[in-house]
């Protein structure tokens, strides 16, 4: 989160984009492919997304060295790119998968200003979350009471609501990151007297504490947010191009004169680095999420876009041929927001998410008449987490680059192996993280997988192959299953 708030709005030639979020914002109330959409949202829409596809392709170059212009265009760019896509009307077969395109106009800028932030060209957690905030008194700082979310796909409290969750959270893990620093700083200067190991441990119950407390914003989001009006509302608006395996690919018209097609997950909480730096820290293995490349895959596409004459997709066979690999990058770096990525020359790739269905093993608040598929029918997608990873700023790929890079968790496990004290204090963090991720499954499982096994209301057709995605395209529950057992395996 950082900690000035973020641009409120771009100016000059870039209020076209402005302008047509704000109507889009005002506008829009439900998906287009909803069930009976307003005749007078139709006739908007056909205009709206018409204004898109004649404005003028403009240059980003001015934002190339202004991270805070860079970071507000990604995340107008995004909103828009969400509003057209998901306004859009049914398809006329639903044996149609041609892609659908992103017109050149916003593709184009998009892909390029994605490149200068090393992040997805799609909604991301940083768009909806990190870059998505405002003070409510601008004369005090930034706090949990402070802030209100700028931009909403709803204009409904309880998106609001949802966000400043994540948001909270964000604010109340400044200080475990503080805290995980000063144990580095502890374990730099060395940890050998019984003082020493005490005030390691110390700071080990300090940051299980932040932790939990993380875990009690995460829990209050059932107060403002119902969990009906999330999935049927409002999480269609953020869904990305990995809805299953008859999801349409998405064309970037345009780009790089050829266009490319990608299939990109939308915003997930598991693009925040802090739940990644606890891993990191506490030495806690994902052994199948490591090695896992990139966040998307773009494809050739042997036909030609109905809507891009003379166009055709773009060869991409590996990462580093990605469309939106970077060769200069504004990175909003924990260190320094002008230093530039390490990843450049490598480029930054997106992998196509899996497509293995959901086995969801239901907790206590799951009716009891909600069938429960058998355990280990399917491979489980344990690379969700490196995968989300790339659909952080690049900043913050670097920062976790380099917390691993300073092995410092196993050396925290270690000291707790061999100090008394430290082992409760280590395995107290450990526990409190496990919590945290029994709560996230429980808020998966309201918000997610009993509304859309609904026996009232059913209007996903992911159903119909028994598939419950979140909108980082992956499996649900038995996926965050696998990361609190991992973490409760790392106690000693």
């Amino acid at each position: 989160m950082p900690p000035e708030p973020p641009l409120s709005r771009l100016d000059g030639i870039y209020e076209e984009w402005e302008l047509l979020l704000d109507a889009a914002s005002a506008t829009f109330t439900c998906p287009g492919d909803e069930e009976s959409v307003p005749e007078s949202q139709i006739q908007f829409g056909e205009g709206w997304r018409r204004s898109v596809r004649k404005l003028p392709v403009l240059s980003i170059q001015p934002l190339e060295f202004d991270l805070h212009r860079a970071r507000r265009a990604h995340h107008v760019l995004a909103f828009i790119t969400q509003f057209y896509v998901q306004s859009l009307p049914p398809r006329e077969s639903t044996f149609d998968r041609s892609p659908i395109i992103i017109p050149a106009p916003i593709a184009i800028p998009f892909v390029g200003v994605s490149r200068q932030l090393d992040i997805a060209p799609i909604v991301t957690y940083a768009d909806t979350v990190l870059w998505n905030w405002e003070l409510i008194d601008p004369s005090q700082p930034m706090s949990s009471s402070n802030i209100r979310i700028k931009d909403l796909f709803t204009r409904d409290p309880q998106e609001e609501h949802f966000f400043l969750t994540s948001a909270r959270i964000e604010i109340r893990g400044l200080e475990a990151m503080n805290i995980m620093a000063e144990c580095l700083r502890q374990i730099e200067e060395g940890i050998s007297s019984e003082a020493e190991q005490a005030r390691l441990a110390s700071s080990l119950t300090r940051l299980a504490q932040v932790i939990d407390d993380i875990t009690t914003i995460l829990d209050a989001v059932r107060e403002g947010c119902d969990p009906m009006f999330f999935y049927f509302t409002f999480r269609p608006w953020i869904r990305g191009a990995d809805q299953g395996a008859d999801s349409p690919m998405w064309f970037y018209e345009g780009v790089d004169g050829q266009g490319v097609a990608m299939q990109c997950s939308g915003p997930s909480a598991g693009q925040s680095a802090l739940m990644h730096a606890f891993d990191v820290f506490l030495d806690i293995v994902h052994p199948n999420s490591r090695g896992s490349r990139g966040c998307s895959f773009a494809i050739n596409l042997p036909m030609t876009p109905p809507s891009s004459p003379g166009m055709h997709g773009k060869d991409v066979n590996d990462i580093s041929q990605c469309p939106f690999a970077s060769k200069m990058a504004i990175v909003d770096s924990a260190y320094n927001p002008h230093v530039q990525s390490s990843r450049n020359q490598a480029g930054t790739g997106l992998d196509t998410p899996p497509l293995t269905p959901l086995e969801s093993e239901a907790p206590t608040i799951i009716p009891a008449d909600l069938k429960i598929p058998a355990h280990g029918q399917e491979p489980i997608d344990t690379s969700f987490l490196g995968r989300m990873r790339k659909y952080m700023p690049g900043g913050h790929q670097l920062f976790l680059d380099h917390l691993r890079s300073l092995n410092f968790g196993p050396t925290v496990r270690a000291l707790a192996q061999k100090s008394p004290s430290m082992t409760s204090s280590y395995n107290a963090a450990l526990q409190a993280l496990s919590r945290f991720r029994d709560a996230h499954i429980r808020v998966v499982t309201r918000y997610v997988i009993c509304p859309a096994r609904s026996k009232t209301i059913v209007r996903d057709p992911a159903l119909d192959s028994g598939s419950v995605r979140g909108t980082g395209g992956t499996s649900l529950v038995p996926l965050l299953k696998v990361y609190r057992d991992e973490t409760l395996h790392r106690r000693v």
